[in-house]
């Protein structure tokens, strides 16, 4: 019994040391003291909340260690919710672990699988400086900046003051909204730098009455990038926030982004019906069908378009009865009303009439809707959905509507009876 004892006991001491050497110089236990100090700092934390009983927590802690020894440039803390409750409960902490990222009084809260990779991608892109300087090669290159996110923002500033830090500061507040950190690049160049052999900015390069202080947006389903004037006159500078977040906001989403968990808020938001397109993008053919689904995209603007990486989302497919051997397939769904439309073409679109016509049907109700929204039964369900959205927008109205008809109903109940 004793000789067990002391095994349990050394068991936990070693891994109590093991546990301590992984931990990193940019690690710091954090109370209410040292909490208190992270947002009016100018540093980058990436913080976890956790408690002694959470067993997830305690696998998390490894990995957490790990993405900490690849940032030292960032903090990265601890608060034990055991200990210090009272900072879990200002930050709205119901579930553990639960991972943070605070930067300059901004909070992003971290909701993707806690797996390494993950957590070192995340990271990364706090890591960089918020706006990067972009050469006269790189923005000639139009497509492949494209590729490296879903939309590019390019501040183009006058060459001798370079960029005003009002106008920095103000673009930094807002990139630091949670949707633009993830699928956002923002870049600057003097206006003297740009392509002049490039006609996607010829109208940017002849325009000079205002020093040349622009932000562009450009994206894959623009023939010339979309212009937001810096030098405009504005009320205020709350005025000026609104309509340059307007801008960002309406030129966010490009012609057809990557279906993931940053996007599909906006993606589903964007238009009733949506083109998901599954791919296995390791696959050439399936890149050159994702291609001609974009040159349909370019003219067709009665739905969205989007793309899904079937290789990582099996289950999902599953859904649709797609397996990875079926790639690359097509769905239109109406996330709205819970169904969707299977392509007729069964070996994929071989040409964009294929495509055109397959949506044309639709709107021309020739192809018959699946899934949970159709049918009777979906009928059911949607009627249900309205009339009870109706109750939650307008209750006194509903209040009055089924009062009246309890009387009526009463009334005549009286006269049968009678």
């Amino acid at each position: 019994m004793n000789k067990l004892l002391i095994l349990i006991l050394f068991i936990s001491l070693f891994r109590a040391i093991v546990s301590n050497s992984e931990v990193t110089d940019n690690y710091y236990e954090l109370d209410e003291e040292s909490f208190e100090k992270i947002p009016t700092s100018n540093e980058r934390w990436f913080v976890k909340f956790y408690t002694n009983w959470c067993g997830d927590c305690k696998k998390l802690t490894p990995k957490f260690y790990q993405v900490a020894k690849a940032f030292p440039d960032l903090k990265f803390g601890g608060v034990n919710c055991d200990k210090k409750r009272s900072i879990c409960g200002s930050q709205n902490v119901l579930d553990f672990p639960t991972l943070k990222f605070y930067y300059q009084s901004n909070v992003w809260e971290f909701e993707l699988a806690r797996t390494y990779q993950q957590m070192y991608d995340f990271c990364d892109k706090f890591s960089q400086p918020s706006i990067l300087p972009i050469t006269t090669t790189q923005l000639n290159n139009v497509t492949g900046l494209l590729t490296n996110s879903m939309t590019n923002f390019v501040i183009v500033h006058d060459p001798l003051t370079n960029l005003s830090n009002a106008d920095c500061g103000t673009l930094q507040l807002i990139q630091r909204s949670e949707d633009s950190r993830n699928d956002l690049r923002f870049w600057s160049i003097a206006s003297a730098d740009l392509p002049t052999s490039n006609d996607l900015f010829s109208s940017v390069i002849k325009n000079k009455e205002n020093n040349g202080r622009f932000l562009l947006a450009i994206r894959d389903d623009e023939i010339k990038p979309n212009v937001f004037n810096l030098c405009n006159s504005y009320e205020n500078e709350q005025q000026f926030e609104n309509e340059l977040q307007s801008f960002i906001n309406n030129n966010s989403i490009p012609l057809m982004p990557q279906f993931n968990l940053h996007t599909y808020r906006r993606i589903t938001e964007s238009k009733a019906l949506i083109l998901i397109a599954f791919i296995n993008p390791a696959n050439v053919s399936n890149k050159n069908y994702l291609s001609l689904i974009k040159q349909v995209a370019l003219k067709e603007k009665r739905i969205g378009y989007t793309w899904l990486d079937g290789t990582k989302w099996e289950n999902y497919m599953a859904k649709y009865s797609i397996t990875i051997d079926d790639l690359p397939r097509s769905l239109i769904l109406n996330n709205a009303k819970q169904y969707y439309y299977e392509s007729p073409f069964e070996d994929g679109f071989q040409n964009e009439q294929q495509i055109q016509s397959f949506i044309d049907d639709i709107f021309l109700r020739k192809i018959h809707p699946k899934g949970a929204g159709s049918g009777v039964g979906g009928l059911v369900q949607q009627t249900t959905k309205e009339i009870m959205a109706v109750i939650k927008e307008k209750p006194l109205i509903t209040t009055l509507f089924f009062t009246f008809l309890i009387v009526i109903s009463s009334l005549l109940m009286f006269c049968i009876k009678q």
